[in-house]
């Protein structure tokens, strides 16, 4: 895979300069352990970023698609009371003792991937496009969508939302809840 100069925090093409002038971010930086390292490769196409968030469950990176030069969010399945990322960086493993759980929440994160990645109609879903595994687990490559949280959003406002305007910011999100769970 031909390797981009592309910032690990933004996925723009950064030129030569260690900082990061679009985004700021410094690949100097220090990072947690528990999470692949920057540059990592999933499925010889993704380029990992650095994390967006984290639940307990897994953990989300900014990617990039080199095949179809676009940024990607990457879902790794990571259960930290569960798993350890092995001493490579990469790879991960069931803690002892927790092998029949581990593979068990394996099976159902898979399973909800592949569901949501034929959802492709629902407009308020960020779409699923493929499942990779490596490294031990399983990671789901989804569509890269910019914004910003709802409370980012008030407090930039500086205003509460009328019924109106919740009305139509929500609704949709709630009418595919709704499809989802049936």
């Amino acid at each position: 895979m031909k390797e981009e100069n592309r910032c690990m925090g933004c996925m723009e093409l950064k030129g030569g300069a260690e900082i990061c002038p679009h985004c700021g971010y410094s690949e100097n930086a220090p990072r947690i352990e528990t999470y692949l390292p920057p540059r990592s490769i999933i499925g010889n196409r993704y380029i990992v970023g650095k994390v967006l968030s984290y639940n307990g469950e897994g953990v989300t990176y900014l990617g990039y698609d080199a095949i179809a030069a676009r940024k990607v969010d990457i879902r790794e399945y990571f259960p930290d009371t569960l798993a350890v990322r092995e001493a490579d960086g990469q790879g991960v493993s069931a803690k002892s003792g927790c092998q029949i759980a581990f593979k068990t929440y394996l099976s159902d994160f898979v399973e909800m991937m592949e569901k949501l990645s034929h959802m492709r109609t629902l407009s308020c879903l960020v779409q699923v496009w493929s499942l990779q595994e490596q490294n031990g687990t399983v990671y789901a490559i989804m569509e890269h969508v910019e914004g910003f949280p709802l409370q980012e959003y008030l407090d930039r406002r500086g205003l509460m939302l009328t019924w109106t305007e919740a009305s139509d910011l929500l609704l949709p999100v709630f009418k595919t809840l709704q499809m989802l769970h049936q």
